[in-house]
């Protein structure tokens, strides 16, 4: 175990204090990028289903237009949720380098639309089984994720915060280990969390009167606070991305 897994709460916050710096124009920007994006394709693709079926309403029965429901909204639910994974990875990405120090580009916004450009490309990615699931891995590591927490909260408030807090470092995992299958990406969050749960949790503590403030001019400093504590988790994260899967 390295020196940087003893660093303290303090230590996490301030590195992440001076990584921020002057950072959080380009990175509220990564999110909106993201948000509009999610979106755009979200409506886009519920445009085009919905297009097809008012072309149908003129060509089939009721029965028919119901079956063809059945048959179109599967693979159309498939691919917004490999882009919902794309623009997460991509958003994650974005964060974690940056508070690294790097200077990663919008231009690599670009890749999200990787083998989607071309109709060839498109019957390539989506008619190989094996490269289809490969395409989901993302999408299907958040939407487990969210399921999970939303379970933990259905079940009473402390189980949801400690299964958000086990599932907190999955967005990191699953940039830095994209050869990991969702299940292997949950519990490499849940065992790089492994006796570190108090510890983010008394973190959160320390930023709560920071929180409470940025909540006072009707919430407006939450533009600003959300970008900065995405900071702090990754500082968080690389202070204890050591550990091994169990």
């Amino acid at each position: 175990m390295t020196a940087s897994a003893h660093k303290s709460n303090e230590e996490i916050i301030e590195e992440a204090k001076v990584a921020f710096k002057g950072q959080w124009g380009d990175v509220i920007l990564a999110f909106i990028l993201s948000a509009v994006i999610n979106s755009l394709i979200g409506l886009g693709l519920f445009a085009i289903l919905g297009v097809i079926q008012f072309i149908a309403s003129f060509i089939f029965s009721y029965e028919i237009r119901g079956l063809l429901s059945l048959v179109l909204i599967p693979p159309f639910a498939l691919i917004w949720l490999i882009f919902q994974g794309r623009v997460w990875i991509w958003q994650s990405n974005f964060v974690l380098r940056k508070s690294r120090g790097e200077n990663p580009s919008f231009t690599d916004f670009n890749n999200l639309f990787l083998g989607f450009t071309t109709k060839d490309e498109i019957k390539s990615s989506l008619l190989d089984v094996n490269n289809v699931l490969k395409l989901l891995w993302p999408g299907f590591t958040l939407l487990l994720m969210v399921i999970a927490i939303d379970l933990g909260y259905l079940l009473l408030i402390v189980p949801g915060i400690i299964i958000s807090f086990m599932l907190i470092m999955v967005p990191f995992v699953a940039v830095e280990e994209p050869q990991l299958n969702p299940l292997q990406v949950l519990q490499k969050s849940a065992d790089t969390m492994n006796g570190h749960k108090m510890k983010l949790f008394y973190c959160y503590l320390k930023l709560l009167p920071l929180f409470i403030l940025c909540l006072l001019p009707c919430g407006i400093g939450l533009l600003w606070f959300g970008p900065y504590m995405s900071f702090v988790l990754a500082k968080f994260y690389d202070a204890h991305r050591i550990n091994e899967v169990r």
